[in-house]
């Protein structure tokens, strides 16, 4: 005997305190919605011979989720911060405890555009490198700074010197360019504020400008997602949540080396922020889409703005054919 089956949704957000390695939920969750899949809501104590009985056995519970026009966080895991989105089952029994199937984890992506309200454009980035002489600048180009998550390999980056310098360039010595894609987590709530700031890609090239030209072009490569590995994703720019943000930037840095050893090399470097998205170029984000951190949403106590329950669509192999057999349309042949 059992009172019901019910499924439970929930996504939390929840942050180490006081550094520890556990992660606590410190306010009220995203959201929890639930659904009765078996039985029935409520009994009185009194009848509990009148509880319904599931047989043993195999069985299906179908069912849809639909989501809200809400941008939830993205299913996301740091020592300091993680975000889940979990699905599991609960069974109701007279006299024990509910029984709790294995929670199973959501991946969940938000919808984040390629071209936000936030993002200025300051491409082209010149950057003045000093030299004895003579002093000159090498121009730092990357021709958009929104890119879509798993989608974009690569970043491409373009770097020029006058041609009057790489002609009359002096020395055999190249110069050390490196590139690296650094991830800036940002946790704040309350008393606690943490930054890791992560480099999760990173290229290095050398170059002689006498013999390769005046311009340099690199590719920094974009970490790739292995399934087997979930450290390995690469999620989008974060700045809406209250607890954490996510932020993306391009350091690049030029290293000349000088002719003798009596002179100290010159490095220099310039960081260029970068937008990760998870729409295609041309994709329009949803008119009446809106932050989980809204004020409506956050006042809502109605269903309107949480995932919801729906029964999953009928099969079409049960729809009766449009004709009887023996009723066929009539063939037509061209002649």
């Amino acid at each position: 005997m059992c009172l019901h089956l019910k499924l439970i949704f929930k996504g939390e957000e929840k942050i180490a305190t006081h550094g520890k390695l556990q992660h606590k939920l410190v306010d009220n969750r995203i959201f929890a919605v639930r659904t009765l899949l078996w039985g029935i809501h409520q009994l009185d104590d009194t009848s509990r011979d009148a509880w319904p009985i599931l047989e043993s056995g195999h069985h299906e519970f179908s069912y849809m989720i639909e989501m809200p026009l809400v941008n939830y966080p993205p299913s996301f895991y740091h020592p300091y911060v993680s975000c889940t989105y979990t699905l599991f089952a609960s069974l109701e029994r007279p006299g024990e405890r509910p029984f709790q199937t294995q929670h199973l984890t959501l991946d969940f992506q938000p919808i984040v555009s390629l071209t936000p309200s936030i993002l200025t454009n300051i491409c082209p980035i010149r950057q003045k490198i000093p030299l004895p002489a003579p002093a000159f600048d090498i121009s730092v180009v990357i021709p958009q700074q929104s890119f879509t998550v798993h989608q974009t390999p690569h970043i491409p980056i373009r770097l020029t010197m006058p041609s009057a310098v790489a002609a009359a360039w002096q020395t055999q010595l190249p110069i050390t360019v490196r590139a690296k894609l650094q991830r800036l987590i940002k946790i704040t709530h309350t008393t606690i504020y943490q930054e890791d700031c992560t480099t999760i890609g990173r290229l290095e090239k050398a170059w002689t400008p006498s013999t390769q030209g005046p311009v340099l072009d690199l590719r920094l490569p974009l970490p790739r997602r292995h399934p087997s590995d979930p450290s390995s994703t690469l999620h989008p720019t974060m700045e809406y949540s209250k607890k954490f943000r996510i932020q993306y930037y391009v350091v690049l840095s030029v290293k000349l080396r000088p002719a003798t050893r009596l002179s100290s090399s010159t490095k220099h470097a310039v960081t260029i922020p970068i937008h990760l998205a998870t729409l295609d170029q041309g994709t329009k984000t949803p008119a009446a889409l809106v932050p989980f951190t809204h004020p409506e949403v956050l006042a809502d106590d109605t269903m309107l703005s949480k995932p919801r329950f729906l029964p999953p669509p009928t099969s079409h192999a049960n729809y009766l054919p449009a004709y009887d057999p023996h009723d066929n349309p009539p063939a037509y042949i061209l002649v």
